[in-house]
């Protein structure tokens, strides 16, 4: 079996969503086959569909709150005691009241357990509320205090930052003159160093061109020194000689070049022919080198001069430079301790700010800490007066010992057993008393046809007690006959049917047949006596005349004239009108009896089909006239916005549709019992009264708006004896019992209790209402299309089809009086056979010595039975008129006798009900007539003496 093991909101209740069926129970707990049976639940549509039994272990306990525990009591000194006895019901009684009176003690105890708890709790939140308040006091001190630390700590910074600044300032002005000195020397050190580097540059050239020269010459000597040898050893010739020398001075002349230009020395072009004499030229130039002159800067001076200017030179260069480097290091130095200073300072700021900053910080957390200190105390304060306020108003639950007449399946069966009752006595005295008055007819007629027979015996020597015995004898037969006959039918038939009813409204397993001894003994023994004194009182009252006088048979009326034969109109009746009126008022016993047979047999149509349909009339008037919805829409009110998006949707599918809150209170009723009654609260009542009309029995209109109290449903004010004014006990559920005022009654059919309270007296009596239902009218659409087309908007629980579902409930309260009624309609018949049939057969077999006489004097058979049948028509009119009128009346008293203390049913006359009557009474009328007018034809002509 899968069972949905969340709710819409998402928490789960149930640990899992399958469970294994290990089996199918019948429990006496839960008799009734009805939902109502199972109690009611918190889910939005507030019913139980289907009850299950699992482990404890199956729950989840975080789903769950507010529970309360019940206790299931059993009692040995109940064993073997009918749950529906007097004796069960005083032996319960007995013990609900000792279980209240320990319930009184202990409810006493818990309350001051939870009394004192709360209080302990309140007393520890109150100190740790006092204490937080001694948090925020000292917190706004230590901020206060903070901020002036803080401002100081920051006017000291900024003057000791002002104060590094300014001495920076100054070392820098300082430091920048001394750069202005330090470029000063560097410029003057480049100047000393550009002379220098020129002097030098130049003497440079003249000592390069001079070892040039000195290098070339030394080249020269060393390979004509080689020629010389090659030329001398004969390795070469004077020509190779030559021509190597020749090629050897071709390249020396561009060595030589700028050596000669250098020195001014005139070195001719180098050859074989010239070759010694360059060699001596180049050597002059070398030592000639001294006396050149060179141009330093500007000015020319010979070479030792130059030499003396560069030693000069060079002495500026490395004085300029020590002074350079003694004001280098001075500023070095300096800017070393301005960039201290200034780090220091940096250091310093820094330094300032984070210990600004993290004052700040401390500050801000003070501030966070003081603010959350408020925050706490400003949050827990409330909830502390609120629980203050919840503990003042705590309030002693007392036990609730309900013993098992408050059971549901209980009470449905009292229920029902109540109804059947009320309908079997109150349709069973009508068939008894119209049956009791037959009989007391027929059995006076059966003594008056003997009294020949009678006054034979008593001429014979018979005793009063003796002929009277007899006649006594033959009913208390014929009584003791038709009570065993009637007890088997009712126990064969009867009983079958209730029990096919019964096994569709319980679950009693086999219904067993049950025989009221009891009330066959005292019903059977009522109908014996009754049926002798008739029987008696008819014997005594012919007893009385002397035998002579019984002889001549019974004596015809006496000769006198009427009251209705003076009048003029009489004259012009015709005879045979007047024989049947004359025949009427002669035999009242026979009229009377008519009447009343055909008064009850219609009356009993009337009765039991007025029955039927007005308790459907009720269903149908509801929601004709109360009820402009046929569906209700349950919503889970824990998810936001389902109740809005539902009712869209609705509207969307093209339903009537408007917000409300519905749920089911117990109340105390005036009878000391308690019992459920569904509350209803519009959102809005303009689209409230569009799909729920309010139909007041006073005609005042109706004001949800400004009502302070209720409207309720009527069968409350007809079943509790209440009136407007008073008022109605509602347990919310809350601890609290809230007494709320009837502002009046309102037309309602259902088989429950219900109110309607404006949402603004809601709320002030009961506390916060979130809508839980829609009521729509869906119009042509089923409702199951409409539930398959919103069934996926979130937060929607169930649909109900609540046409369908009341229809259904009252098909089912129909069925037992349809089961009844059916009986009764029988026994109608019955009753018209046996009484009408009778009738007829002994007012023929009275007067057939007139039909013979008729028959003789030309009257055809026809005219005979015509002669019987019109008065009997015209009683048999009458019995109807009077048993529709009766019948009316009953089918109110018996409709207001089978409602249950939770309904009120139309009792309004039904015209069906009148026209079967009267068809049905005519029909039967004929039938047993035209049954009886066949013996008319049988008579014989010597029948004619015949008593």
């Amino acid at each position: 079996m899968a069972a949905e093991a969340a709710k819409a909101s998402g928490m789960k209740y149930l640990t899992s969503d399958t469970f294994k069926v290990t089996a199918i129970i019948d429990s006496v707990d839960y008799l009734a086959k009805s939902a109502e049976t199972y109690g009611y639940s918190s889910s939005p549509a507030g019913t139980v569909e289907a009850l299950v039994w699992v482990t404890d272990d199956a729950f989840s306990p975080s789903a769950f709150r507010d529970g309360y525990p019940v206790v299931n009591v059993r009692s040995e000194s109940l064993d073997g005691i009918g749950t529906f006895s007097d004796a069960y019901a005083q032996g319960s009684s007995e013990i609900e009241d000792r279980i209240s009176a320990l319930g009184v003690g202990l409810a006493q105890a818990r309350y001051d357990k939870l009394h004192g708890d709360a209080k302990s709790q309140l007393d520890a939140a109150q100190k740790k509320l006092d204490d937080g308040k001694a948090r925020i006091a000292d917190g706004e001190q230590q901020i206060t205090d903070g901020e002036a630390k803080l401002e100081q700590g920051r006017a000291e910074l900024d003057k000791a930052l002002a104060d590094g600044e300014a001495a920076l300032a100054s070392g820098y002005n300082t430091l920048m003159e001394g750069e202005a000195v330090k470029a000063q020397a560097e410029a003057s050190l480049a100047d000393a160093r550009a002379q220098l580097d020129e002097a030098r540059a130049g003497l440079d050239a003249v000592d390069a061109a001079k070892a040039e020269a000195q290098a070339a010459a030394d080249e020269m000597r060393a390979y004509k020194a080689e020629q010389d040898a090659a030329l001398s050893s004969g390795k070469i010739t004077q020509k190779e000689y030559n021509d190597n020398l020749d090629r050897h001075g071709a390249q020396m002349n561009a060595r030589v070049a700028p050596i000669a230009e250098q020195t001014g020395t005139s070195v001719p072009s180098i050859n074989h022919a010239n070759y010694g004499q360059a060699i001596a030229a180049l050597d002059s130039a070398v030592s000639n080198v001294d006396n050149t002159t060179v141009t330093v800067n500007g000015e020319t001076m010979t070479i030792a001069e130059a030499r003396d200017r560069v030693a000069e030179y060079e002495q500026e260069t490395e004085n300029a430079q020590a002074t350079l480097d003694a004001k280098t290091a001075e500023l070095n130095d300096g800017w070393a301790q301005y960039y201290a200073g200034q780090q220091e300072l940096e250091n310093r700021k820094a330094q300032g700010e984070q210990e600004l900053a993290d004052g700040e910080a401390e500050l801000e957390n003070a501030k966070t800490r003081l603010a959350d200190a408020k925050a706490e105390v400003a949050e827990n304060e409330p909830k502390l007066d609120a629980a203050k306020e919840k503990v003042a108003a705590l309030k002693k639950f007392d036990w609730s010992v309900l013993p098992r007449s408050f059971n549901a399946g209980v009470v449905e069966v009292v229920t029902f057993s109540d109804v059947t009752a009320n309908l079997s006595i109150s349709m069973a005295a009508l068939f008894i008393i119209v049956g009791l008055l037959v009989s007391y007819f027929a059995v006076s007629r059966i003594v008056h046809e003997q009294v020949t027979q009678i006054g034979t015996k008593k001429a014979l020597g018979f005793r009063k007690g003796e002929i009277t015995t007899s006649f006594l004898l033959y009913s208390g037969i014929a009584v003791l006959a038709g009570v065993i006959v009637g007890a088997l039918v009712a126990y064969v038939i009867v009983e079958g049917i209730i029990g096919g009813v019964l096994a569709g409204m319980f679950a009693f397993g086999t219904y067993p047949a049950h025989f009221g001894w009891p009330l066959f003994l005292v019903m059977g023994l009522l109908e014996l006596v009754l049926i002798l004194a008739a029987t008696y009182l008819a014997c005594r009252r012919v007893l009385k005349e002397h035998a002579i006088e019984l002889l001549r048979g019974e004596k015809p009326p006496a000769g006198k004239t009427r009251f209705y034969e003076k009048w003029g109109i009489w004259e012009k009746v015709p005879l045979f009108v007047q024989t049947i009126v004359n025949n009427c008022v002669n035999d009242r016993r026979r009229v009377l009896s008519t009447i009343v047979g055909v008064a009850g047999s219609t009356a009993l149509i009337v009765t039991a089909i007025t029955l039927n349909n007005d308790v459907m009339k009720s269903y149908d008037r509801q929601y004709q006239d109360v009820y402009g919805f046929n569906a209700i829409a349950y919503v889970d009110s824990g998810v936001e916005g389902a109740i809005g998006e539902v009712e869209s949707a609705l509207e969307g599918e093209g339903a009537t549709a408007t917000r409300v809150f519905m749920k089911r209170y117990l109340t105390d009723q005036p009878n000391g019992k308690s019992a459920p009654m569904r509350v209803v609260v519009p959102f809005d009542d303009d689209s409230f009264q569009r799909v729920y009309h309010v139909n007041t029995l006073s005609g005042a209109p109706l004001d949800l708006a400004g009502g302070k109290g209720a409207w309720v449903s009527q069968a409350y004010a007809e079943h509790m004896g209440v009136k407007v004014g008073d008022v109605v006990t509602i347990d919310g559920g809350d601890g609290k019992k809230h007494e709320v005022p009837i502002l009046g009654f309102y037309e309602f059919w259902l088989t429950y209790h219900e109110m309607v309270m404006g949402l603004g007296y809601f709320q002030e009596e009961f506390g916060e209402a979130s809508a839980s239902a829609v009521l729509a009218q869906t119009g042509d659409k089923a409702v199951g299309d409409v539930e398959r087309a919103i069934a996926r908007v979130e937060g929607f629980d169930s649909i109900v089809d609540d046409a369908t579902y009341q229809h259904q409930n009252f098909e089912t309260f129909s069925s037992v009086s349809s089961a009844v009624v059916a009986i009764y309609l029988a026994l109608a018949a019955l009753m018209a056979v046996v009484v009408l049939l009778n009738l007829n057969v002994m007012f023929i077999e009275e007067k057939k010595r007139e039909l013979i006489v008729l028959m003789i004097n030309g009257f055809s058979v026809r005219d005979a039975k015509r002669y019987v049948s019109y008065d009997s028509v015209v009683l048999s009119v009458i019995g109807i008129i009077v048993g529709i009128a009766l019948g009316c009346l009953m089918g109110s008293l018996t409709v207001a006798a089978i409602e249950p203390p939770t309904a009120t049913f139309v009792r309004d006359p039904d015209m069906i009900a009148i026209v079967v009557g009267i068809v049905g009474s005519a029909v039967l009328t004929i039938i047993m007539g035209a049954i009886a007018l066949r013996r008319i034809p049988r008579f014989q002509l010597t029948d004619i003496n015949k008593q």
